[in-house]
């Protein structure tokens, strides 16, 4: 239900070939060898309803920026998002995420000015590209933070996004429906 209005606000849909944890995602020939990999990381929501609020999270993020272009892929493993409420989790994944057939998002594209970031330093970015959830595709901005020290990557952030951008309906039971904005935290350590 309110699961499937976070994980619509952060990740993008990809077929559902397996249902593990995604590998890193692929370069292309032309990318160069070295690359900040995602070591670990976290993906967390905030749904609402009018009566409760309610989190889920999952840690099974893949991705890669490019130091030199800003260029970025992450990868979410939507079928691993949990709740801490079993029946919750199982409708969020069968009827709103539908993640048997759309078991991924991911999110593409640029971080603006990453040559200007300064090292042992908070460094306020701008990541644009495309997010995918299920087998919908928005362009989106999104705004966070990245620390870059020794080789190490720690990157943040929090937005908001709507089920209804991505054609994901919403949960009801009796009068009590789970709202449209979904509140997505991401946090991701790079080597």
């Amino acid at each position: 239900m309110i699961l499937s209005l976070i994980l619509s606000a952060f990740l993008f849909a990809v077929p559902a070939d397996t249902l593990e944890i995604p590998p890193q995602p692929e370069r292309s020939d032309e990318e160069p060898e070295v690359l900040a990999e995602v070591a670990a990381g976290e993906v967390r929501f905030r749904g609402t309803t009018q009566i409760e609020t309610f989190y889920g999270e999952t840690s099974e993020i893949r991705g890669f920026v490019n130091p030199e272009t800003g260029e970025f892929k992450f990868t979410v493993n939507m079928a691993s998002l949990t709740t801490g409420n079993s029946r919750r989790d199982r409708n969020m994944h069968s009827d709103y995420l539908k993640t048997e057939e759309w078991p991924q998002s991911v999110f593409s594209g640029v971080i603006q000015d990453i040559h200007l970031l300064e090292e042992d330093a908070e460094n306020n970015v701008k990541a644009t590209g495309e997010f995918t959830i299920r087998d919908v595709t928005r362009e989106v901005e999104i705004e966070g933070e990245i620390q870059r020290s020794r080789g190490e990557w720690n990157l943040s952030a929090t937005f908001t996004l709507l089920h209804s951008d991505f054609s994901i309906s919403r949960a009801r039971f009796l009068f009590v429906r789970v709202r449209d904005e979904v509140e997505v935290t991401v946090s991701a350590r790079l080597r």
